[in-house]
């Protein structure tokens, strides 16, 4: 079924604009340029993914194919407006459990068919260096380890309420999110597809000029949901990233972050668990690696938990650990990355990446199982980019083999 409905604070964003943006634009035409000066885009995917899990006796196979078509219109008295439709259809094969469909005997594609607005919003750019949206917005900060738009999966993330971006002075930039509901991926068709919350985010980015850069962040997090109740926490933490040139071919980059979370409000645990990340990373020419250690701590009743982040980026592609298991999280990890350049052949513009994850909780010193990760993307014409990929997940105590395979096109105009 299609869902239009935009958010309460996105349909009284919208009045309001109309009531201060109208009466500046005095002739008829300025309000009528403010909509025809504007811009279309258009972003179009289509995914294969076959998920092959040995708790299952069948495998899992799944056609999809994303379509956004978005609108921004031109500036009036400093406010714009965008808006942006989303449409997943199954295409060919759908032998899969999209979360909603029932279909339990098979293998999860979080992808259900949706027809939703994936964004509405209204911009006021009348504060230099500031932009101010109100109404449905996917947000995207810093690497997405705990705000992101989830881009992976065909339905997005977006979160309903008022954002704040400023850029303090010329080393300090902050933003803050205030959101009283998350659109999240299994769609309004799931009686657990939104988060309704009352949710505090703000970043305070900090550069410290050729060192790097360090983000402190905090965000509060109070469920209203029953289901959602465990995920009401409080998180402050740090991140320090940077990177040194040791000659004109050769980069080093280095990756430090810390945080602490505790329980508020209705959680019905108690909660007082950390995070760490150490990054060491190598650039020479068109190669690049990197090797870490990711904490996600636990008591063995909860884990440090990121509902709100790029998930499939962090812990293996075979998406295990989206949840932080209760005794926590410890993944080794490499990743090393090459682009072809210049070669004048087939392969020139094509990006492979290679990655392995070994998992072990934080505490009671269980193996979890070991990922490989391996992924070759390549522009082939046009705006048309290819993308192969593979995950194949080795359980030891935890979960069970997984192995996950994705082929997509995509284009965005």
């Amino acid at each position: 079924m299609v869902n239009l409905n935009l958010s309460k604070i996105s349909v009284a964003a919208l009045c309001v604009a109309a009531g201060v943006v109208a009466p500046q634009a005095s002739a008829r035409d300025g309000i009528i340029d403010f909509l025809k000066e504007g811009e279309l885009d258009l972003s179009l995917r289509h995914r294969v993914e076959i998920v092959d899990q040995d708790a299952f006796d069948r495998t899992a196979s799944a056609s999809t194919l994303q379509t956004l078509v978005g609108y921004k219109s031109a500036k009036l008295a400093n406010f714009h407006v965008y808006g942006q439709f989303r449409y997943v259809t199954n295409l060919g094969t759908s032998n899969f459990n999209n979360t909603i469909n029932g279909r339990t005997d098979l293998p999860v594609v979080a992808d259900p068919e949706a027809a939703e607005i994936d964004q509405g919003y209204i911009a006021y750019t009348g504060i230099p260096g500031t932009l101010i949206t109100v109404g449905r917005r996917k947000l995207a900060w810093g690497n997405k380890r705990f705000v992101s738009k989830l881009v992976w999966r065909q339905n997005h993330r977006s979160f309903d309420g008022v954002t704040l971006e400023t850029k303090l002075s010329d080393r300090l930039d902050f933003k803050y999110s205030y959101a009283f509901n998350v659109n999240r991926a299994f769609t309004n068709d799931s009686p657990v597809g939104n988060f309704d919350a009352n949710i505090h985010m703000a970043n305070l980015d900090i550069d410290l000029g050729t060192i790097g850069k360090t983000t402190v962040y905090g965000y509060s997090l109070d469920m209203n949901d029953a289901f959602a109740l465990p995920l009401s926490t409080q998180t402050f933490g740090a991140n320090f990233t940077g990177k040194q040139a040791i000659s004109q071919n050769v980069k080093i980059g280095y990756t430090l972050e810390g945080a602490t979370q505790k329980d508020i409000k209705d959680n019905p645990f108690d909660v007082s668990v950390e995070y760490y990340r150490i990054e060491p990373s190598i650039q020479v020419g068109a190669f690049q690696f990197r090797a870490g250690l990711e904490v996600l701590g636990g008591d063995g009743t909860r884990g440090f938990q990121t509902p709100l982040a790029l998930l499939h980026a962090f812990n293996g592609w075979a998406d295990q650990f989206v949840v932080t298991p209760a005794n926590g999280l410890e993944d080794y990890y490499a990743e090393a990355k090459y682009r072809f350049n210049n070669t004048d052949t087939f392969f020139d513009g094509m990006n492979v990446t290679v990655a392995y994850h070994d998992f072990s909780s934080d505490i009671n010193g269980q193996h979890y199982g070991d990922e490989f990760n391996a992924a070759i993307s390549k522009k082939l014409f046009g705006k048309v980019t290819a993308l192969a990929k593979i995950a194949v997940y080795n359980a030891d105590e935890f979960s069970t083999d997984t192995t996950k395979f994705w082929f997509q096109l995509s284009a965005s105009f």
